[in-house]
């Protein structure tokens, strides 16, 4: 298997039509940096969804509770020497 030799190798990295992102006024870094914050934003909105939920979740589950140690107390049978 040929391979290549040091001196193409460090002329393709040199060539700046092979370099994807040189700067950041190419259109393929705009397109990135665009890219990487939508996926931060769409981390960031799930990751407060999930706080969401859990907190609703949490506060259910807490006056579930709250109802029912309510209804039980008052339901007691009354304990009359009849």
């Amino acid at each position: 298997m040929p391979t290549k030799s040091k001196t193409s190798y460090v002329a393709a990295i040199t060539n700046k039509d092979d370099i994807v992102c040189a700067d950041n006024k190419s259109p393929a870094a705009s397109k990135t940096i665009s890219c990487l914050f939508v996926i931060a934003a769409t981390c960031l909105v799930l990751l407060f969804v999930g706080i969401h939920n859990a907190w609703d979740t949490v506060t259910y589950i807490a006056i579930g509770r709250a109802a029912n140690n309510n209804v039980s107390t008052s339901e007691k049978p009354s304990q009359t020497g009849s």
